[in-house]
Order: structure tokens, then C-alpha cells, then sequence
């Protein structure tokens, strides 16, 4: 079970673009497809979760670019954030606004 500590700090993406790109950020997409995979296994608990994930997803999406300064054309961090933001579109599809359909 979740506790809700899990939506803070380390474990949401920052805010600016330089922030994320100046470090390995796969973590973010890996971290995504676990809470999305949760809500499905877990409806009771998708309530609570749904505010953070679809903030979640709507930064990673507004990113212009998930590269890693410093390792240009190394796609493992873009493949992550790439997954678990597909996974999570998929799964949570029908809890998405539209406009959130259309930016992810």
C-alpha cells in the first residue's frame, strides 16, 4: 500500500527541463509504469493516487526533450520515460481529461 510520501520530492519529475535532463532520470518512466500498473490492480486506491499521477504524466509530456545532458543519443532514459508514460496513458486512459489525452 501506498502511503502518499511516495508523491513528493525525489520521486516527482522537477519542474524546469534543465533539472531533469542534468541527471539519469529513467527513473521517472519506471516510476510511473509501477503507480499506473498500482491504480489497476488497486482501484480502491486509484482516488487518492489519480491528482499526482496525471500531474506526473502532464510534466513528463510537456518536457521538450527527456535526453540526458552530457549523454546525447543515449536512448535508455528517453525509452524509460517513453514506456511508463505510454503505459500509464493506456492504462488510465479513461481517467484522463481530454485535454490531458491530447498534450500526453
Amino acid at each position: 500500500r501506498l502511503t502518499g510520501k511516495e508523491t513528493r520530492g525525489q520521486y516527482f519529475p522537477p519542474l524546469g527541463q534543465a533539472q531533469f535532463s542534468e541527471h539519469w532520470n529513467e527513473h521517472y518512466g519506471n516510476n510511473l509504469l509501477v503507480l499506473a500498473m498500482y491504480m489497476t490492480l488497486k482501484p480502491e486506491e486509484r482516488t487518492k493516487l489519480l491528482p499526482f499521477v496525471r500531474r506526473y504524466m502532464m510534466r513528463l509530456a510537456r518536457y521538450p526533450s527527456w535526453e540526458v545532458t552530457g549523454q546525447r543519443g543515449d536512448d535508455v532514459p528517453r525509452s524509460h520515460t517513453l514506456l511508463g508514460l505510454a503505459v500509464a496513458f493506456d492504462l488510465l486512459y479513461a481517467h484522463l481529461e481530454s485535454n490531458e489525452r491530447v498534450v500526453i
